[in-house]
């Protein structure tokens, strides 16, 4: 009997290369064994993780994996979703993947399930923390500074970008949602480069090689780098986010998902900015 999906279901985020794509619901740790036991898992990059009261279980191609305060090497990842609501406050869930356990046994878990418990208390606190202390750049705030160099050599800074509209695009090559968009975020740029548009697309791929091979298959024709601390300062840590950002360094514009650059409505937005 499959169990019942959960609202994160709903969220597609990564970290560290893996992609969530299932997310459910059970409420015992037996029940939550049966299932994955019960399903294989083929794809690279793809997650199905249960949820049960006080923990998480999660499966990939590798096999069942319950929560660890063992963090060695690679045999952890930390999986980590962010959304903003509507008050522009960011929400939060982290998730951590232990040692592969093979067949393992549900009744050994006290002791675990105590440090399990004793860490996600402290990712709380910090979570808290971060959501005081971290600011969500919004319309009409002033987007924050930085300089960087593009891939074919053209220095970038913000509000300095040497145009009358800057196109701020934050991707990552294992963001689905990213692929869609380039090819019509090129033809943006490409119809806009004459008119005092610039196009910046920051990459937060982790993996160089992953980011290469990207621009290799999409050939994005818009300026590419890759960053992995800008967007922090924007707050943004789903992907793909936009923001329109005019010759004053003011935010016109946030985008918060993949968007369409040929749509009428969009293109005619930014020929009033003009």
């Amino acid at each position: 009997m499959p169990l019942r999906p959960t609202e994160r279901a709903l969220l597609k985020g990564a970290i560290t290369g893996y992609d969530i794509y299932e997310a459910y619901a059970a409420d015992t740790e037996k029940e939550a064994f049966d299932f994955l036991n019960g399903i294989t898992v083929t794809k690279q990059q793809y997650y199905v993780v249960v949820e049960v009261p006080g923990t998480v279980i999660a499966k990939d191609r590798a096999g069942v994996y319950r929560p660890s305060a063992s963090w060695r090497g690679n045999d952890w990842v930390a999986l980590q979703w962010a959304e903003v609501d509507s008050e522009g406050r960011r929400k939060f869930w982290q998730y951590w993947k232990g040692p592969a356990v093979a067949g393992a046994n549900p009744a050994k878990t006290d002791q675990l399930l105590r440090v399990t418990i004793g860490v996600l208390l402290v990712a709380f606190v910090y979570v808290i923390y971060l959501g005081i202390h971290e600011r969500v750049v919004v319309a009409g705030d002033q987007a924050p500074s930085f300089t960087l160099t593009a891939d074919n050599g053209r220095a970038v800074s913000v509000p300095n970008f040497g145009g009358k509209l800057l196109v701020l695009n934050f991707w990552a090559s294992w963001c689905g949602p990213c692929v869609e968009e380039t090819p019509s975020l090129t033809q943006f740029a490409r119809n806009y480069a004459q008119k005092g548009v610039v196009v910046l697309g920051i990459s937060v791929d982790q993996n160089d090689k992953a980011y290469r091979a990207f621009l290799q298959k999409y050939s994005p024709g818009f300026l590419t780098a890759r960053d992995l601390k800008i967007h922090e300062d924007y707050g943004t840590f789903m992907y793909p986010e936009t923001y329109i950002i005019d010759s004053q360094g003011k935010v016109l514009l946030k985008i918060a998902e993949a968007a369409d650059w040929t749509d009428p409505k969009l293109t005619q937005y930014v020929n009033s900015l003009l």
